[in-house]
This record gives C-alpha cells, structure tokens and sequence, in this order.
C-alpha cells in the first residue's frame, strides 16, 4: 500500500522526460545582478494524463520564454495519479523551470531542442501590429 502511494500517488511526467535550465542571451532588465532567473507555473494534469490550467505564478525573464514554456507544458504528457486503482486528477501542481545567461560563442551555445520545452518551427506565430 505504501510503496503503491509512492509510485502512483502523484503524476509522473512521461515526455519530455528531464528538465534542466534553458539559457538566455542576455539579462532581463527587470532582474537584478545575482537574481535567479526562473518561471514559475500552476497546472493540473487530468486524468488522461495532459495538462490544462496552465497558470504563470511568478516569472522574471521575457514574456516570449514564459510563452514557449507555457507551450511546453501544455504538450508535456503525464502518467495520472492513480488512487485504490482509480485514475485521477491533480490540481494545484507547480513547475519551476530556471534560466542561465548564456555566456561564450554562438557555436558552443547549448542545444535547447534538447530542452523540448521550446515551440516547434511548425508553431503558430504570434502575430505583432
């Protein structure tokens, strides 16, 4: 019983399977020196294992990363929670991605395909008047 809580009592996320900071060209404005750099996201994995009610709690990096981690984590694919055999839903799950300025050449820049927490190419583009 115990052991069963340990490995179903909470969503277990399937794809992508790791989470490591994803990098920034340069410092936000808005963040002071020193100042972890981070996103902060509210969600609820459903019992079908996908993510609704993404929510940003707090964030201190440019809108357009909090955007394409929010897409991210809406793509992200879960095992539910399971309860006494029951699938279900749970709200009220938080996401804490950090961030690192990159520093050094754009050829050593590190791979954040790797991430898959970035929009694909295919993705709709927000569209700017």
């Amino acid at each position: 019983q115990n052991l069963a809580k340990q490995m179903f009592g909470s969503p277990q996320r399937l794809f992508p399977s790791r989470n490591g900071a994803l990098y920034l060209d340069r410092r936000p404005d808005a963040a002071e020196a020193g100042d972890d750099l981070f996103v902060r996201i509210e969600y609820t994995v459903t019992d079908q294992g996908k993510v609704s009610h993404v929510k940003v709690l707090e964030k201190n990096v440019p809108n357009e990363q909090v955007r394409m981690l929010r897409y991210g984590i809406r793509n992200a694919k879960f095992r539910p929670r399971i309860d006494d055999g029951e699938i279900l839903a749970t709200e009220g799950l938080t996401f804490y991605q950090p961030y690192e300025v990159f520093k050094g050449d754009s050829n050593s820049r590190p791979n954040q395909m790797d991430e898959v927490l970035v929009a694909p190419a295919s993705a709709p583009k927000k569209q700017m008047y």
